[in-house]
């Protein structure tokens, strides 16, 4: 950022403006908060081998990730 507090394309780093990465959930504009924080902690999971230490990284507590995330239950065939 500058004097007048504008932070301008030469302030970010090189890779800002990179496509993402293949684990980047794929964001609708239309898309509610819960959905939209469903796929990022998905993601994170996914990354994280399904590993709640995922929390870490995102920021938030394990509580948050079971409280936010949907049941899933094995279905018999």
């Amino acid at each position: 950022m500058n004097e007048d507090g504008i932070i301008r394309r030469e302030h970010l780093p090189d890779d800002f403006f990179d496509a993402p990465d293949d684990t980047a959930p794929s964001i609708a504009s239309t898309s509610k908060l819960e959905d939209v924080t469903a796929s990022v902690i998905a993601a994170m999971l996914a990354r994280h081998r399904g590993n709640v230490s995922a929390a870490r990284a995102l920021g938030i507590s394990r509580n948050t990730i079971y409280r936010k995330m949907p049941l899933q239950v094995p279905t018999e065939h």
